[in-house]
């Protein structure tokens, strides 16, 4: 009987101690909040829109542009639209250079960061119903002193109408203008 409860309090920390392993971790796993944002609220057949990951960083990190430099890993980002959809190149707008120790170079953002595509809907889009739109990220948080590797699954549900009704538009055109010039 000793033993039986013996067993069943050791359980019992152990269940306690990974709770708090994992809340710390997912404390030091979200230094960085990423969304899917859409320049417009619904879609139309072959009508253009503007589909990116926005990335906002606490204070005092980073992430990294799709060349890093010395150091880091790059940014990645995968958009998943339905069948019949053409997603367009990934724009990344012009990065920041980290100094590190050592003089190594690093290229990235700190503060927050759109990545956009065009994304075009086919011809036989249907009307009136929801489409779901996707994007799988992955991205190193790094701040002066500790980098932390993340990916996540986004996602966002527009409409499908004969004609397309903008949203956002003005914060993608923000982000537009700091694409570099041969962009």
């Amino acid at each position: 009987m000793r033993e039986g409860f013996f067993s069943v309090t050791c359980l019992f920390i152990g269940f306690l101690l990974i709770g708090a392993q994992v809340r710390a971790e997912s404390q030091l796993a979200t230094p960085t909040q990423v969304s899917l944002v859409a320049d417009h609220s619904t879609v139309a057949p072959q009508s253009p829109f503007r589909l990116g990951v926005l990335f906002k960083m606490q204070s005092g990190w980073h992430i990294y542009w799709k060349e890093s430099g010395d150091s880091g890993l790059p940014t990645r980002v995968e958009f998943e639209v339905p069948q019949g959809f053409v997603v367009g190149e990934l724009k990344w707008p012009e990065h920041e250079v980290f100094v590190l120790p050592g003089d190594i170079k690093g290229y990235g953002y700190s503060d927050e960061v759109l990545l956009y595509s065009e994304i075009t809907p086919p011809q036989d889009l249907s009307i009136g119903r929801q489409i779901e739109l996707k994007a799988k990220v992955s991205w190193l948080n790094c701040s002066a002193t500790v980098c932390i590797p993340a990916r996540q699954e986004v996602r966002l549900v527009v409409d499908s109408a004969s004609q397309a009704v903008s949203k956002n538009v003005e914060f993608f055109t923000r982000w537009q203008g700091k694409l570099p010039a041969n962009n």
